[in-house]
C-alpha cells in the first residue's frame, strides 16, 4: 500500500507538470551486452536495459526549491539454448522515484532512492542499503522506500535521520530481509576531524525469516528485532586512509547473533605517465552467538589499479583474496568514453559460488570465467 502510494502521488505531480510550466529534464541510459562463459560457452548470454529518468524543478520560494525524479528500469535477458531454443526474461520495475525540499543547508526527499555512505570503495563494511558492486561499470542498485533528511553546518559536519517502510529484500550483507510492514529507522553524523572526517550510524530494523530459511537456519522465530552501530573515518594524508566498523546485534538466541565488520583500506597516486591510482582494503566479518565469542571469520583482501591510457580510454584491474576458501577473485575492465558512448572489455575469473557481493542485484554474471562485452549510451 505505501509503494503504491509513493507511484501515485509522484505520478501525479509528473503529469501536472507541463500544464503548470515547470523546467523538465529528460534523460536516458541504455545498454546492452553480451557474456560467454567458458564454462558454458555454448550458451553465451545477451541482455538490454534501459533507464529513463525525468527530472523536475517544481517551485523554488528563495533559497528553498521543491524537485522530483522518476526512473524506470527496463530490462531483458536471454539465454541461448540447446536446438535453438533460448531462456529468455524481462522485468519492468521503478528505479528512482523521490520528490526533496531543498535549502542551501537542509534537505529532506522522500520516495524510492538511493542512499549509502561510508569511504570504503570495494568492501564496505557499511554497504547497508544498497547492492553496488564495486566491478560493476555502471554501479547500477536498487533504491529503498522512505524518507531521508540531512542538515548541513557550515563547518563541515551533518547530520543524517531516515525511516524506510516496504523495502522486504536483503540489501548489501544482509542474510534475511525487513518486516515490510514495520517502519525501519536510523541516524548519521558526520564531523570534521584533523585532515579528514568521521561518523557514527546508527540503524534498527525488525527482521523477517521466511519458513524455508526458518528450518533451514534452525532459527525458533520469523521476527525479531535487530540494531546496528557503526564508526567510519578517513583521512586525506600523504596516502589517503580510511577504516569502517560495523557491529549488528540481534535479539534471538542463534549462532549468527553477533555480526562485527571492520575494513581498513587505502589509496595512492603514483606519478608514473598519466597517474596510476592503487587502492587495497581488507575486511574482517565475524559471526557468532555473542561479542564474546569468535564464532566463524572470514577475511577478504581487494585491491585494485586504474590507469587511464589516454583522454578516451582506461584500464582498471581487480584482485579478491577469499583466505578462509582460499580462492581468488580477478577482473579486468578495457573502457573507452566518448561524449554518449561508453564500451567496455570485460573478463574475468572467479569462483563459482561467491562469499561476497551475495545480495547484488539480480544473478551473479561474473561466477565462473569468461568475458563480456558492453555498450552504453547516454541521452
Amino acid at each position: 500500500m505505501l509503494r503504491k502510494a509513493y507511484v501515485w502521488v509522484l505520478a501525479l505531480l509528473t503529469a501536472a507538470m507541463p500544464a503548470a510550466g515547470q523546467h523538465l529534464a529528460w534523460k536516458g541510459q541504455l545498454s546492452s551486452w553480451g557474456i560467454v562463459n567458458f564454462e558454458d560457452a555454448a550458451h553465451p548470454r545477451m541482455g538490454i536495459r534501459y533507464l529513463p529518468a525525468l527530472n523536475s524543478v517544481l517551485g523554488t520560494a528563495g533559497p528553498a526549491s521543491v524537485d522530483l525524479e522518476a526512473s524506470v528500469n527496463i530490462f531483458g535477458s536471454a539465454i541461448a539454448g540447446r536446438g535453438g531454443n533460448s531462456d529468455a526474461t524481462a522485468e519492468l520495475k521503478p528505479y528512482r522515484l523521490w520528490i526533496r525540499w531543498a535549502t542551501p543547508q537542509f534537505e529532506a526527499r522522500f520516495g524510492l532512492q538511493k542512499i549509502n555512505f561510508g569511504p570504503a570503495r570495494m568492501l564496505r563494511s557499511l554497504m547497508w542499503f544498497d547492492t553496488i558492486d564495486p566491478r560493476d561499470p555502471l554501479q547500477l542498485t536498487d533504491g529503498v522506500w522512505g524518507g531521508l533528511a540531512r542538515y548541513y553546518f557550515l563547518n563541515n559536519m551533518n547530520l543524517w535521520a531516515w525511516v524506510l517502510a516496504g523495502n522486504g529484500d536483503p540489501r548489501g550483507w544482509e542474510q534475511f530481509g525487513s518486516d515490510e510492514k514495520i517502519p525501519e529507522y536510523g541516524g548519521r553524523i558526520q564531523i570534521p576531524v584533523p585532515s579528514g572526517e568521521a561518523g557514527f550510524t546508527y540503524h534498527h530494523r525488525r527482521v523477517a525469516v521466511g519458513a524455508l530459511w526458518q528450518n533451514l537456519a534452525g532459527i525458533s522465530r520469523t521476527r525479531f528485532m535487530e540494531d546496528r552501530y557503526a564508526l567510519d573515518v578517513r583521512w586525506d594524508l600523504a596516502i589517503g586512509v580510511w577504516a569502517e566498523a560495523a557491529l549488528t546485534q540481534q535479539a534471538l538466541s542463534a549462532p549468527f547473533r553477533s555480526r562485527r565488520m571492520v575494513t581498513i583500506g587505502a589509496d595512492y597516486t603514483v606519478g608514473l605517465g598519466n597517474g596510476i591510482l592503487i587502492t587495497g582494503e581488507h575486511l574482517m566479518l565475524q559471526v557468532s552467538e555473542s561479542l564474546k565469542d569468535t564464532g566463524e571469520k572470514l577475511e577478504f583482501t581487494g585491491g585494485a589499479v586504474n590507469y587511464p591510457l589516454g583522454l578516451l580510454d582506461a584500464v582498471t584491474v581487480m584482485v579478491y583474496r577469499d583466505w578462509k576458501s582460499d580462492t581468488w577473485y580477478r577482473f579486468l575492465n578495457l573502457q573507452r568514453t566518448y561524449d554518449r558512448w561508453q564500451l567496455f572489455l570485460i573478463a574475468f575469473w572467479n569462483p563459482e559460488l561467491f562469499d561476497i557481493y551475495q545480495a547484488t542485484a539480480g544473478e551473479n554474471l561474473f561466477s565462473g570465467r569468461g568475458v563480456q562485452l558492453m555498450a552504453v549510451f547516454n541521452h
